[in-house]
């Protein structure tokens, strides 16, 4: 860890994403986990787009982070024109895009520098098959010129029709977090019990298609116990109106953005993530419950989730789109406490183990320290 840290003492990556926090989702959340870790072994520098017309520059805990105005958005994706210039006055040893991004991409393309390359592989482009597709001779041209393409898990390229053409190049760093030691007794969690009982079914996330949310609600109708499903997102009114149908507004609540989470984690029974399409590649979330030590019902997609907390180890793997046997998941979990805890600690020591924002850490300083080792190597 010191030769790498030494070796890049002085060095600077420009990291590019398309947003970074306090835009909220797991991207931006993995991207500040990394970007801050690194920090402090290297300049790090953020160039990511504005949630708006309006650019600025902060320092956000030890990073440097470039906001560009987003002028409009084509298949949800925003697009401006400020990165071809804003990324001519900086000369950063490495570049390292997090995609889905496709501005840093095309920006990159058109960059006359020989920087080397690195790419941390979010999700596949999944909904905007037209935009996927048009963009696609782009996004080889980009990958065939990184140096490493970085997964969260070997399921990623298994489920990525795009990686499996350069396997090669794929290096697995599982995502990680900063872990707490909080004790219950300081984190609200008693008082989010007080409110709304014990039996407590928790779901984090944005209230868009691939979450699976209204899954969620429907299975809600067969167990008995409140359901917090916390996050914004435009799904919201039509959730609303299914819980309002089923009858379940005194059981199923839609709390909006909520920005500090522990206290959630640590008053629930238990945790899901319905999600039902390849768009969940990862799932932080679970993570985060997890190191609550939560048990996690997820979906058995063929993304990353079901590998980040596997059945019967850290939680149960159902079908996607199955409100019945997410009922019945559930209502298991609740049903048998010693069950409960026993997964609960299983993913505590889980986290732990393998899913660290230290060991994220040290697995990207080896890729990066690698990299600049070698850019004789690569003609740079």
């Amino acid at each position: 860890m010191q030769e790498m840290s030494d070796s890049l003492s002085g060095k600077m990556a420009l990291h590019l994403g398309r947003y970074y926090p306090p835009h909220v989702g797991g991207v931006e959340k993995v991207m500040q986990e990394l970007c801050e870790g690194l920090a402090a072994f290297c300049q790090v520098k953020v160039m990511v787009n504005q949630m708006g017309c309006g650019g600025g520059r902060e320092k956000i805990n030890g990073v440097e982070v470039i906001r560009l105005a987003t002028l409009l958005r084509v298949g949800g994706a925003p697009v401006g024109l400020g990165w071809l210039r804003e990324m001519k006055g900086i000369h950063p040893d490495l570049i390292h895009l997090h995609h889905p991004c496709p501005m840093g991409v095309l920006a990159l393309l058109f960059r006359k520098q020989c920087e080397p390359w690195i790419c941390s592989w979010h999700s596949d482009i999944v909904r905007q098959k037209w935009l996927g597709a048009s963009f696609a001779p782009f996004l080889r041209m980009f990958l065939s010129r990184c140096k490493h393409i970085v997964v969260a898990t070997p399921r990623h390229v298994e489920s990525s029709s795009v990686l499996r053409g350069f396997r090669e190049k794929c290096v697995v760093v599982p995502y990680g977090m900063l872990l707490t030691n909080e004790t219950p007794e300081n984190d609200g969690g008693e008082a989010i019990r007080l409110q709304y009982g014990n039996r407590l079914v928790l779901a984090v996330g944005r209230l868009v298609y691939y979450k699976g949310f209204e899954y969620l609600v429907e299975a809600m109708k067969e167990v008995d116990a409140q359901c917090l499903i916390i996050g914004e997102g435009p799904w919201r009114e039509r959730l609303e109106r299914r819980i309002g149908v089923l009858g379940l507004a005194s059981r199923v609540h839609l709390l909006g953005q909520v920005m500090d989470l522990k206290p959630f984690y640590r008053a629930a029974e238990v945790f899901v993530l319905p999600s039902t399409c390849s768009s969940e590649a990862f799932g932080m979330v679970q993570l985060e419950a997890m190191a609550a030590g939560k048990p996690i019902v997820n979906t058995a997609l063929p993304t990353g989730v079901p590998w980040v907390s596997p059945d019967g180890e850290t939680g149960l793997t159902v079908p996607p789109r199955d409100a019945k046997a997410l009922a019945g998941a559930i209502n298991r979990l609740l049903g048998e406490p010693m069950l409960c805890r026993r997964l609960g600690a299983a993913g505590r020591r889980r986290v732990t183990e393998k899913f660290t924002q230290k060991q994220m850490v040290e697995g990207m300083l080896k890729l990066y320290a690698d990299v600049l080792g070698g850019q004789k190597k690569f003609g740079c």
